[in-house]
């Protein structure tokens, strides 16, 4: 980041959180009158935790210069020397990745510096892990149902002072060991978490915008809080000293939170965490599964609540400094931020429902203080964190993790069976259900709003500007889950394995073909004439990699064919194919060439290749078999909601409501002198139905409930009324009595309610030296 660009976002970020301060003091003071207590206290209890959160980020944000690395970090031109640091062993920790996505890491390790020993910790226990355990000389450990995230067999297993740590699937930088290893040259560093990037460009953990949902958290807020020497550790991509892990205690938890809660017992040790952000030094496994993004993000909500709320937390033990305490809060703040959302759309959807405001202000006020903080605070978090995070991201964090900030509220995710068939198709597994009833809630008390509005008025009156707002948020909220959602026509969600483009001459069977696209389990083949989905034949080609040229001979099942062109002369067909069983020099040319050198590409550490032109991968829509009714009905409900948000926008018609609001007005005087008489009460009672009889004024009128009002230092009153007829009865002061105590009741007829007031009524009043009796002022037609 430029000074002029430091200098911007430390302005408006302090100028944000300043406004935001004046505005919650003046919401607490000025702003709770007249407001239900039910509805405005917890609103403002949110609006509080909103901005401590954004305070905290900003506070982890915040410019800090970059500490010293002990000795001169990289005297040499290309950066540190391999020959600056110990060789350490590698740890590649497997679950429920793929053969190939293993295969992998285990060959991208033998081009790394310095690793001495791998480990291969396998928890699927698949037989075939440990032949490619065996293919590769590496140790293979199969860790107990006590250890699921493999720490503890971690530690046993690896015999250097540290050890890298790395997740199958994930692709390490050949100078990943050297470059990490400088930072633990300070004896108080426990773990040094390497900047790690994702490879795909979009996939369930990209969002619609096509931007990584974890940018943020590993390329601007672990590094900003590493500066502070407080970061959390991540896992995978990591250099870990493994005399500090093995003297903090390690539980059987998920490895993700087993990584996040090490990190607060290793800060409660006294160990420092760093994160440089230098270079990329990992390249992350695209993940296709929704189910498994879920998941990840549960667990990520679980070990937030752990890390801050949990018996060893943040804010219920000591042995934590103020500033570790904050860095655990800064990075709790997205996690669990859908629990915050919820109740926001809850007190929204209830102000709605109730007719009531969560508070009472002037345009004025809201864009004095409330206006500064929302836009300033916005864009200085947008400015400090380079842009990683951009103005309305943490509302669509918090959208997306309405779901699984609930789960997370549990010891552990339930397990299920078979995954339940999406609501309205891809995406949704990665939201759970949650944002769906969102949008439904939302869009059913839109709709109840526009009817209640101009048809039944069974609802609360709202003022109107006050409803304008509360609409135009409820809008906004619904634009957004709709577009995470990807109902909207623009946004397509892509192919899950993105294929390597390729260009390599090959046969099928007997027909000469052109690979155009490949992966490490199939390919996409142009040829002239067109195959039978679900015949077998043998694909050959060559593979070019940078350690050589790989014949390929591999038996092959076509799955599907599409006719591209149907020229009687050049016809040309697109033909995928599944690979059969390959062989081990295959496997290794495939995972080189579609895995292992488009990662080095992207981190731009392959030589001969530039970051800016990566090897380009494609991308294909997925298409969905049939129309999706879930999908439709979202859609449907989505348009109904827009449709009551206009009907309530819409100011009701006069003669729909000039018949039923009043204005009761008069004075009282004294009848000797005529002069006002002050603190009178005046209670008037209206009707707003005939009744059977259609006679006002009986016993089965329907009745409002009264209201009153006082008379002013000149005897004038006014009291505003909701009714078709109403009565009046006037309690005069101390010391004076009702001079005409009685009044006919026939006089409805001639009223003029229709202009929106009642006609003025004067009502004398005699001065005593006596207190008027209760029974001295009686009802009268207005």
């Amino acid at each position: 980041m430029r000074r002029n660009e430091h200098v911007s976002a430390r302005v408006l970020a302090t100028v944000g959180l300043v406004a935001g301060f004046i505005y919650l003091a003046w919401r607490a003071t000025a702003s709770l009158s007249g407001a239900p207590v039910w509805l405005s206290v917890p609103f403002l209890s949110l609006e509080i935790v909103g901005f401590l959160g954004a305070a905290a980020l900003v506070w982890a944000l915040w410019p800090m210069p970059v500490p010293a690395r002990g000795t001169a970090p990289f005297p040499y031109p290309d950066g540190p020397s391999p020959l600056d640091c110990a060789a350490v062993d590698a740890v590649v920790r497997v679950h429920q990745q793929r053969d190939h996505e293993v295969r992998a890491t285990l060959l991208s390790l033998r081009s790394v510096a310095k690793v001495h020993h791998v480990v291969v910790v396998d928890h699927s226990g698949r037989p075939s892990i440990a032949t490619l355990a065996t293919e590769f000389q590496a140790v293979y450990a199969a860790p107990d149902t006590e250890d699921e995230n493999g720490l503890r067999v971690t530690t046993a297993a690896v015999r250097t002072a540290q050890f890298l740590l790395l997740d199958a699937g994930d692709v390490p930088a050949s100078d990943i060991v050297t470059r990490l290893s400088v930072e633990l040259r300070d004896p108080s560093v426990a773990v040094v978490q390497g900047l790690g990037v994702s490879l795909a460009d979009d996939s369930p953990e990209h969002g619609p915008n096509r931007r990584h949902e974890l940018t943020f958290e590993r390329a601007s807020l672990n590094p900003s809080l590493g500066r502070r020497r407080v970061a959390v550790w991540l896992g995978s991509g990591s250099l870990v000293r493994t005399d500090a892990l093995r003297k903090v205690p390690i539980g059987n938890e998920r490895p993700l939170e087993a990584h996040w809660t090490a990190s607060t017992e290793l800060m409660r040790a006294g160990w420092s965490i760093v994160a440089p952000a230098d270079v990329a030094v990992v390249t992350h496994r695209t993940i296709s599964d929704d189910t498994e993004v879920y998941r990840d993000r549960v667990d990520r909500a679980r070990s937030a609540r752990v890390m801050v709320f949990g018996d060893r937390g943040v804010l219920r033990t000591r042995n934590f400094t103020v500033e570790q305490r904050l860095a655990v809060l800064a990075w709790a703040v997205r996690p669990l931020s859908g629990l915050r959302r919820v109740g926001f759309i809850a007190l929204l959807c209830a102000a709605l429902l109730s007719g009531e405001v969560p508070f009472t202000a002037t345009v004025f006020a809201m864009a004095i203080v409330w206006v500064p903080w929302f836009l300033y605070t916005g864009l200085g978090l947008s400015l400090l964190s380079g842009w990683t995070l951009r103005p309305g991201d943490r509302t669509r964090w918090s959208l997306h993790n309405i779901g699984a900030s609930f789960n997370g509220l549990h010891p552990h995710l339930p397990e299920r069976g078979a995954p339940r068939k999406p609501i309205i198709s891809l995406p949704a597994n990665q939201y759970g259900s949650s944002l769906v009833l969102a949008v439904v809630v939302l869009s059913v008390v839109l709709v109840l709003r526009g009817l209640s509005e101009q048809v039944s008025h069974t609802l609360g009156e709202l003022p109107h500007a006050a409803l304008i707002a509360m609409l135009t948020t409820a809008l906004w909220m619904l634009a957004l889950s709709l577009d995470l959602l990807r109902v909207l026509a623009r946004r397509a969600q892509m192919r899950r394995a993105p294929r390597v483009v390729a260009a390599l001459a090959a046969t099928l069977g007997e027909r000469a073909v052109s690979i155009v696209d490949l992966t490490a389990l199939g390919a996409g083949v142009f040829g002239h004439t067109g195959l039978d989905v679900g015949e077998t034949l043998v694909l050959d080609s060559a593979i070019p990699t940078r350690t050589g040229v790989t014949s390929m001979s591999v038996a092959v099942v076509v799955r599907n064919v599409s006719l591209l062109s149907a020229d009687a002369v050049n016809a040309e067909w697109r033909i995928g194919v599944e690979f059969g069983e390959v062989d081990d020099a295959t496997a290794n040319a495939l995972a080189e060439f579609c895995t292992i050198e488009p990662m080095w590409e992207r981190m731009g550490v392959l030589p001969g290749s530039s970051i800016t032109e990566p090897r380009p991968l494609v991308p294909i829509e997925d298409l969905e078999p049939a129309p999706s009714a879930g999908r439709m009905a979202v859609r449907l409900v989505s348009l109904f909601a827009l449709v009551g948000a206009i009907a309530s926008s819409v100011p009701t018609r006069v003669d729909a409501t000039e018949t039923f609001v009043h204005a009761v007005g008069g004075a009282v005087v004294t009848a000797d002198t005529g002069a006002g008489v002050a603190d009178a009460v005046v209670t008037v009672v209206c009707a707003t139905d005939a009744g059977p009889d259609l006679v006002w004024g009986t016993s089965d009128d329907t009745f409002t409930t009264p209201v009153s009002g006082t008379s002013d230092a000149e005897g004038l009153y006014r009291v505003a009324v909701n009714g078709d007829a109403c009565w009046s009865a006037v309690s005069p002061p101390q010391d004076y009595i009702i001079d005409d105590p009685t009044a006919p009741l026939d006089q409805l007829e001639a009223l003029d309610l229709g202009q929106g007031s009642a006609r003025a009524r004067t009502v004398e009043v005699q001065a005593t030296a006596a207190r008027p009796s209760p029974t001295a002022a009686t009802g009268a037609a207005v």
